[in-house]
C-alpha cells in the first residue's frame, strides 16, 4: 500500500525542470502605447529605459534605416533593438525592469531570448553580445550615456555569447545571483568601444530545479544518482554497458544509448517513476527510481 500511495504521489506531483519566475511582457507584445519613432521603449508594457535610448517596435512602427533588418519579430508582432556606440559621448543603450519577485542567491536562473543584428551597416560588430545586470535596492534611469556596469550597485549576472547572426537565433544565459536582484537589466556587454546593434525577442525568465533521486527498486551492479550542481543523472555499471533504456510509468522510451561504456550521464525531462535498463555481456540488469 506504502508503496502504491508513493508510486502514485509520484506520478501526479512530478514536475519539468524549469519554473517560470515571471517575466513581464518578454515578448514584447503589450504596450502602453503604439510606439511612433526610436527611444520609446518605455511604451512597452513592464519595461523602461535604464540608459538612453533603446528601442520598441510594434504597431506600425517597423523604421529600421540605421538598422536594415527583416521587419518580422521571433514570434508575434513585438520586439526591442538596443546599440552602444564608441562615437563620443560613448555609450551602451540599456532597457530593464522591476521584478513582481526578486531572484535570490543559491538558486539557479536561466534567461532565454531570441537575438539578432543589423543585415548590414556600421552595427554589425561585435560588441560582447547581450549582458544581463541585477540590481538589489534600486535602479534609477541614468541620465548620461554610460554603461551599464558603471551604475550603482551593477551585479553582472550573466552574458550571452557573440551575437553575429543576420537572423534570429536562440540564445540561452546562465545568471548566477551573488545577491538578491529587485531589478532585471539588459544590455551589450562591451564597455563602450565599438558599434553595435542587437534586437530582441521572446523573453523567458526560469527557475533551474535540480535532480533528485529516491530509489524504488535497487540493484548493487547498477546505480543512478544525480550530478551534483546539475540537472542531469549519472548511471554506473559495473559492466560495460551495450545498451541503455530508459522507460516510463506507462512503458515509454524515454530515452536511449548505446556503447556508452560504464558511466554515462543523460538528462531527462520525465518527473515520476521511470525505469532504468542496461544490457551488458551478463544480460539485462534494471532499477527502478523515481525523479523529483
Amino acid at each position: 500500500m506504502k508503496y502504491t500511495l508513493f508510486l502514485a504521489t509520484a506520478l501526479l506531483t512530478g514536475s519539468g525542470l524549469h519554473a517560470q519566475v515571471g517575466l513581464i511582457n518578454g515578448d514584447f507584445e503589450n504596450y502602453i502605447q503604439c510606439p511612433t519613432g526610436h527611444g520609446q521603449v518605455d511604451l512597452a508594457e513592464g519595461w523602461f529605459t535604464a540608459i538612453i535610448t533603446p528601442d520598441f517596435y510594434n504597431c506600425s512602427f517597423l523604421e529600421l534605416t540605421p538598422f536594415p533588418t527583416s521587419t518580422q519579430a521571433y514570434s508575434g508582432q513585438g520586439w526591442v533593438g538596443f546599440l552602444c556606440s564608441a562615437v563620443s559621448p560613448t555609450k551602451a543603450e540599456a532597457l530593464a525592469q522591476h521584478l513582481n519577485a526578486p531572484l535570490l542567491p543559491g538558486r539557479d536562473y536561466r534567461l532565454q531570448l531570441a537575438a539578432k543584428i543589423p543585415e548590414s551597416g556600421d552595427y554589425t560588430n561585435n560588441c560582447g553580445g547581450v549582458a544581463v545586470y541585477g540590481f538589489k535596492s534600486g535602479l534609477d534611469p541614468s541620465s548620461s550615456y554610460t554603461h551599464a556596469s558603471n551604475l550603482p550597485g551593477a551585479m553582472l549576472l550573466g552574458e550571452s555569447g557573440a551575437v553575429l547572426n543576420a537572423n534570429w537565433q536562440l540564445k540561452e544565459i546562465a545568471l548566477t545571483i551573488p545577491d538578491t536582484v529587485a531589478h532585471l537589466l539588459l544590455t551589450i556587454g562591451s564597455i563602450p568601444s565599438c558599434e553595435q546593434y542587437i534586437f530582441i525577442d521572446s523573453l523567458s525568465l526560469v527557475e533551474v530545479d535540480h535532480t533528485g533521486i529516491s530509489s524504488i527498486v535497487s540493484d548493487p551492479s547498477l546505480s543512478v544518482r544525480p550530478v551534483p550542481g546539475s540537472d542531469q543523472v549519472l548511471v554506473y555499471s559495473d559492466q560495460a554497458m551495450d545498451r541503455l533504456v530508459v522507460t516510463d510509468a506507462l512503458g515509454r522510451i524515454v530515452h536511449e544509448a548505446r556503447n556508452v561504456g560504464t558511466a554515462y550521464s543523460m538528462h531527462l525531462q520525465s518527473r515520476g517513476v521511470v525505469w532504468v535498463s542496461c544490457y551488458t555481456e551478463q544480460g539485462r540488469t534494471t532499477v527502478g527510481i523515481a525523479l523529483y
